[in-house]
């Protein structure tokens, strides 16, 4: 049966939406605080740009209907903020392909020169899509309404939804296909560690390192990959609004509008409660600075090979450990010839 949402209706939906709003506040003032006092919680995935909108969503959510230039200029802020963050999601499923897929870096902190353009095309490209519709009209009403939004579902969903679940789906996919590589990354360094194959120590030493960088890899794509989470999970109740809507105009759920009204307004707690769950379970170790030690690390090593170099005892197939040769001075050792190159070992580790 068709229904229209009544006046009390109405006023009852901004309450969710200002109970969501104060929340969201909230979270992204905690996360604001504690990305300004602990320099160390600035890791790749804690960038607070992507955020930045939160609070411009928030507030042009709080403000309602007054007059017809205030909704206008509400209308162009939401369209403004909410495309921004969509887009930086777009920058960070492009950075995670750049290192996974194209190979254009060997870790996301080799990007970072980067992401100052690449907020800059977001809060631009944003820009250009939402200022025009403040001078257009449509059916000979403002683009922009009185409900401080675009009237017509079409516009919502073409401007925002539409490329959100694009991004979003993007995203995910190399998610997926970043999670795949790096655990076969790490099996094959595993298993050359625990079958031996390694034949120095300084070697070994290089393909722990090698196998914590993975790691750190891992928790950059498992970070990524639940702030993409948060992003589908806040506009997955719009989305289904808007369809519903699109598809039978005549009948309004309210429960549909509520959840709008509150995941809406709400992002920025969710935002917060995935920032500091990454900082209790995956920790500050990030890899823009692994890559930095790892890479100081292995050139110690090498030089230290350059001095001393110690040879361990290899494996057979039966997984015993075979007599080591000896020199004609009488040592044990490989023969000089033999010797693998420390230099081609670490090549190898980090598969170039």
């Amino acid at each position: 049966m068709p229904h229209k949402l009544t006046n009390d209706e109405l006023d009852q939906l901004a309450i969710p939406a200002r109970f969501g709003g104060i929340l969201g506040i909230i979270g992204v003032l905690f996360m604001y605080y504690d990305f300004w006092r602990w320099p160390k919680h600035r890791t790749v995935t804690n960038r607070m740009y992507q955020e930045r909108h939160t609070l411009f969503h928030v507030v042009c959510l709080s403000w309602g209907p007054t007059n017809e230039g205030l909704c206008e200029t509400q209308g162009f802020f939401v369209t403004f903020s909410i495309l921004a963050g969509a887009l930086i999601a777009l920058a960070m499923g492009i950075n995670m392909a750049a290192v996974f897929i194209v190979k254009w870096a060997k870790t996301p902190g080799e990007l970072i020169p980067l992401e100052k353009y690449q907020v800059a095309f977001a809060w631009g490209a944003s820009f250009l899509v939402g200022f025009p519709f403040m001078f257009v009209q449509i059916n000979g009403k403002n683009a922009y309404s009185d409900v401080g939004w675009f009237s017509d579902d079409r516009l919502k969903m073409g401007t925002f939804f539409y490329p959100s679940w694009i991004i979003i789906a993007f995203d995910f996919v190399i998610c997926g296909i970043a999670g795949y590589v790096l655990n076969k990354k790490a099996e094959e360094i595993q298993d050359d560690v625990e079958r031996g194959t390694v034949a120095t120590a300084i070697a070994r030493s290089l393909a722990h390192l090698s196998l914590d960088t993975n790691k750190g890899l891992q928790s950059y794509v498992r970070k990524t990959n639940l702030h993409v989470v948060m992003f589908c999970l806040t506009y997955v109740f719009p989305t289904i609004n808007r369809v519903q809507g699109m598809i039978d105009p005549t009948n309004q759920i309210f429960a549909l509008y509520a959840l709008q009204a509150f995941f809406a307004s709400s992002r920025g707690l969710w935002t917060c409660l995935i920032y500091f769950y990454n900082m209790k379970y995956y920790g500050t170790h990030d890899v823009e600075t692994t890559h930095h030690t790892h890479s100081q690390s292995g050139g110690a090593a090498l030089a230290a090979g350059r001095t001393k170099s110690v040879t361990l005892p290899e494996r057979n197939q039966s997984g015993s450990k075979e007599a080591i040769p000896k020199g004609k001075d009488g040592k044990e050792g490989l023969p000089k010839g033999k010797r693998p190159s420390i230099m081609a070992t670490a090549e190898t580790l980090n598969g170039v």
